[in-house]
């Protein structure tokens, strides 16, 4: 493997890792489904995540009610897209390390 090559990998490596430690999540304010919540560490999950402007009031009887924000809310991670983002970069890293390859040369036949 050329240094090219190495340094092909080791970078693909870092960016995988940091997708793990740094993953997507998706926020539920409502049942009506999840929204996007960014991007954040692993281990403390999104803070104060993006409320999309059609969520943040509750309307009974065309009358503002409570704001959204004071909903259950639930985080997760988004592993359907985490998983996506793993694939890209491994193929990524592989096409370009393909393309990298040197053959080997071939040894003669002996005569």
């Amino acid at each position: 493997m050329s240094g090219v090559q190495r340094a092909v990998l080791t970078m693909g490596l870092a960016v995988f890792v940091l997708m793990g430690l740094f993953p997507p999540w998706v926020c539920k304010y409502s049942e009506s489904g999840y929204e996007p919540g960014g991007y954040a560490f692993i281990g403390v999950g999104p803070s104060n995540p993006n409320v999309p402007p059609s969520a943040r009031t509750v309307y009974i009887d065309d009358r503002p009610v409570l704001p959204r924000e004071t909903w259950w809310r639930a985080t997760r991670m988004d592993t359907a897209r985490l998983a996506t983002q793993w694939l890209t970069v491994m193929a990524v890293v592989g096409t370009v390390l393909v393309l990298l390859h040197k053959g080997r040369p071939r040894s003669s036949p002996a005569p």
